[in-house]
C-alpha cells in the first residue's frame, strides 16, 4: 500500500529507512520543519513526490543523495535535478550538508519521449500536406 505523510506543523525528525513511508510526502504550511540524519539515505521512498511551500525548513543532514520521483514547491512541479543548500534551493529552504535529487520514474521518461517523438511526427505529416 502506498501511503501519503502530511504534515501541516512543528519538527518531524527521520532517522531510519523508510521512516516517511513509501507514499508522497507534503508539507501543507510554512511552519514545518523535515530533518533526515543518519547513516541511511532513504528516508523517502523513490517513487514518491516531495511537496513543500515558502516558510518550511528542509534539513538533509546527512553525506550523499536522497532520491524522489518529483519536487513540488508552493505548488509548482520541479525541474528534474539536485537540490539542497549546495545546489539548486527554491525558496531558500533547504539546509545541510545532503542533497534531494529529483529522478522521474522510468515511465515519466518514457511517456515524455513518446510524447515528444509523436509531437514530431504530426508535425512533419502536417509539413508535408502544405
Amino acid at each position: 500500500m502506498n501511503i501519503a505523510s502530511t504534515y501541516s506543523g512543528g519538527t518531524l525528525i527521520a532517522t531510519v529507512d523508510g521512516a516517511l513511508g513509501t507514499g508522497s510526502v507534503s508539507l501543507l504550511a510554512g511552519t514545518v520543519t523535515l530533518t533526515l540524519q543518519g547513516a541511511t539515505n532513504n528516508y523517502i521512498a523513490d517513487t514518491a513526490t516531495l511537496s513543500y511551500v515558502s516558510g518550511n525548513a528542509i534539513n538533509p543532514n546527512f553525506t550523499g543523495n536522497e532520491t524522489v520521483s518529483s519536487l513540488v514547491v508552493d505548488g509548482v512541479a520541479q525541474a528534474p535535478g539536485l537540490y539542497g543548500a549546495g545546489a539548486l534551493n527554491p525558496d531558500g529552504v533547504f539546509t545541510g550538508t545532503g542533497f534531494i535529487v529529483v529522478v522521474p520514474e522510468p515511465g515519466t521518461i518514457l511517456m515524455f519521449g513518446l510524447g515528444l517523438g509523436l509531437l514530431a511526427g504530426v508535425n512533419r505529416f502536417r509539413h508535408k500536406r502544405n
